[in-house]
């Protein structure tokens, strides 16, 4: 349940960070799965009409597939340029160098008028703070204005990444026009305030420091019934009229998982590259520039948090917050740390101390000091106590002190959950599940999904476990959309299947008009019966089954020739047993037409409530085939080379293995577990028999030969 296991993960860099995608293991020349690649434009190799290659953050994309650019600015690809912070769909190969572009989408960051000059290295768009650096690509369409000399008023269009300030930090900065005029149209993205309607149709509102008029012809865009309110997150295209008052062209409703302009798939960002700051500064530090706060719960390798020092390269994977700031939550040294770390040891033992004294705790009399950033698994550092188990990653320090690095609580009482938040999100470190209060623990992995997210009525799967106060604690939070599949394990608590619906654990679980049966049918859904069950959520919300497995009660296995004329009315016979065909039969070398007189089955089957035998597997045997028997011997020993388990004759292979006995051992009511093949004769040949384990301590001297 951990990150880049099934989405398109999406990677955003600056132009001086390199790339590394999620995906399959390939070669270096193959291409994986498809990414969304969101950064900064290196090259456009054009022939001045079209576009064969565009490189991004270091990837060279073949764009011979697509037609154009997605987005309000630009429509063709030949209209990119320097600087521009775009985004690409479509599969990069391993080494992260070259892919190949299904889809190329571009929107400024801001484009607006310019309402203050220079002041150390800064420019004020629109109430909004733009940080120049020394890669800042220029462009102007006005002559005569350079970046120095950009005048107030100047409407200019930014591509950029925010900053750990709220500001956007500049990969490209275009004038397109010395001053707002009549006609010209520009877009701005903020919050709406002062909103005043005089009617239903005609207001005004504030946005970027303008005062907007709405009138009859305002467009709408995903503005739910077409109606403002204060504060909502908008895009606004604008013009100048003839009065020399601005007013909306159109509103695009925007939301929070589309703020940074490039959709909801922005949640999984990997960088690379090197740290400018002087290490970690008020739980911050800066890649190449670009600020970076450390998350709650971050994941280390091959280094550790007082690691992060000027100068060393990191993979960061991070995602954007409420404030379009970056969060890291994997953090991985490149190169400088990975020869000190690699040797990582790892313990298994005892809790032998009174806890954790001193910032140390004993396993099994051996002092292990706890790292700054101790990753836990099913507990914390409240519930290292005498007598628990533990498995400890840990490493030697300079003094050749062990050093914990992660530690797993073993023998805990493990838990997975699935259902809806009750409570008003997370308070005081705790949620509830379907009115089951369940607290976070120090290190929880989540998936599609932070904490900030768990709010009431999202639907979660939990994996937690029970701390020594019999708490649920939090270790494993996976958000479930519909369309999810997932696996529940439960007991029913209905009285069997009502109106198409049974109940697991309390909750309501519908049958898919297709589900698949295992070890049983819909019949053996009653009370008190223990199921796994594969369910997804539908778009009513509701937990659709789609296969069910039931315990493997009442479970036998027969090996035996089909003695009736094939499949009569859904069932056979072997060796003059009828057995019935379930719903959903698996079947290995053969279909249910091969089952003819004659054939030599294996067949797994169960007892229905009528007490039938219904198979659910049926393996077709062949000559030489090998498998293995479990019975009792109905003969009187060995005759002639044969005996029979459960009524089969079996011949002993001249070469035959015993296990616990011996041939005298074949006596009338042995139980034995016998491997068999088939030879040409069609007969069953032991070649290993093996007998119940005797008991230790008893007398398994051979019986004497007679």
């Amino acid at each position: 349940m951990k990150i880049c296991k099934k989405e398109l993960p999406l990677v955003a860099l600056i132009s001086a960070l390199g790339l590394t995608a999620c995906g399959s293991d390939t070669t270096n020349e193959s291409l994986e799965a498809a990414n969304r690649t969101v950064g900064v434009v290196q090259a456009v190799n054009s022939n001045g009409t079209s576009v064969s290659s565009l490189k991004v953050s270091g990837i060279t994309f073949d764009v011979s597939n697509v037609s154009g650019v997605e987005g309000d600015e630009i429509d063709q690809l030949n209209q990119l340029e320097l600087g521009m912070v775009v985004s690409v769909s479509g599969p990069v190969n391993e080494s992260n160098d070259t892919g190949v572009a299904d889809e190329v989408s571009y929107d400024a960051k801001i484009e607006g008028t310019v309402d203050s000059v220079f002041n150390n290295g800064e420019l004020g768009v629109m109430g909004q703070t733009i940080v120049v650096t020394d890669t800042t690509v220029f462009k102007t369409d006005v002559d005569g204005i350079t970046l120095d000399t950009i005048p107030l008023g100047a409407v200019v269009e930014v591509s950029g990444f925010m900053n750990d300030q709220g500001n956007i930090v500049a990969t490209r900065i275009e004038v397109e026009y010395e001053q707002m005029s009549v006609d010209k149209e520009l877009e701005v993205e903020g919050f709406v305030s002062n909103l005043t309607m005089f009617t239903e149709t005609e207001g005004t509102f504030d946005i970027g420091g303008y005062t907007v008029i709405v009138d009859n012809y305002t467009m709408y865009d995903d503005v739910p019934n077409n109606v403002l309110t204060d504060g909502m997150f908008v895009e606004v295209k604008l013009r100048m009229n003839e009065e020399n008052t601005i007013v909306a062209v159109k509103i695009e409703a925007e939301y929070n998982d589309d703020m940074d302009g490039f959709d909801d798939d922005s949640s999984d960002i990997k960088l690379v590259g090197t740290v400018t700051s002087d290490g970690v500064v008020d739980g911050k530090f800066e890649l190449d520039g670009l600020s970076i706060i450390l998350g709650d719960n971050v994941e280390y390798d091959d280094g550790r948090m007082e690691d992060i020092v000027k100068g060393a390269v990191l993979e960061i994977e991070a995602y954007l917050n409420a404030d379009e700031m970056l969060v890291a939550t994997e953090v991985e040294f490149e190169e400088e740390h990975e020869e000190e770390y690699e040797d990582d040891i790892k313990l298994k033992g005892t809790v032998t101390s009174d806890g954790v004294v001193d910032g140390r705790f004993e396993l099994d009399g051996k002092y292990i000091l706890l790292g700054e950033n101790v990753e836990y698994d099913y507990g914390n550092m409240d519930d290292i106590v005498s007598g628990v188990m533990l498995e400890v990653e840990a490493y030697l320090n300079a003094d050749e002190m062990l050093v914990a690095t992660e530690i797993e609580f073993k023998n805990v009482d493990e838990v997975k959950l699935v259902g809806k938040v009750t409570s008003e999100g997370v308070i005081d470190g705790k949620f509830e599940l379907d009115g089951e209060t369940i607290m976070l623990g120090d290190y929880v992995e989540y998936d599609d999904g932070y904490m900030e997210d768990i709010v009431f009525g999202a639907m979660l799967e939990v994996e937690a476990y029970l701390n020594t106060d019999q708490m649920l604690i939090a270790s494993e939070i996976e958000f479930i959309e519909i369309g999810d599949e997932f696996d529940m394990y439960g007991m029913v608590t209905s009285e069997g299947v009502v109106d198409g619906k049974f109940e697991l654990d309390g909750k309501s679980i519908m049958l898919d008009e297709n589900v698949k049966y295992k070890y049983g049918d819909m019949s053996r859904i009653v009370n008190g019966a223990k199921l796994e069950v594969e369910v997804y959520l539908n778009a009513d919300y509701m937990l659709v089954a789609t296969e069910i497995e039931f315990e493997k009660k009442d479970e036998v296995k027969l090996v035996g020739k089909v003695t009736s004329e094939g499949v009569i009315d859904g069932k056979f016979e072997l060796d003059g047993e009828t057995i019935m065909l379930g719903d959903y039969v698996e079947y290995d070398d053969g279909y249910m037409e091969d089952i003819v007189f004659g054939a030599m089955l294996e067949v797994e089957a169960y007892l229905n409530a009528d007490q039938i035998l219904v198979a659910f597997e049926i393996d077709f045997i062949e000559v030489g085939d090998k498998f293995d028997m479990y019975g009792m011997v109905t003969s009187e020993g060995v005759v002639d080379g044969k005996f029979e388990l459960d009524g089969k004759s079996i011949m002993l292979d001249e070469n035959v293995e015993y296990k616990y006995g011996d041939m005298n051992d074949i006596v009338n009511g042995a139980k034995l577990d016998v491997e068999v093949y088939l030879n040409a004769d069609y007969m069953l040949v032991a070649v290993e028999v093996k007998f119940e384990k005797p008991i230790p301590g008893t007398d398994v001297t051979p019986a004497p030969v007679m």
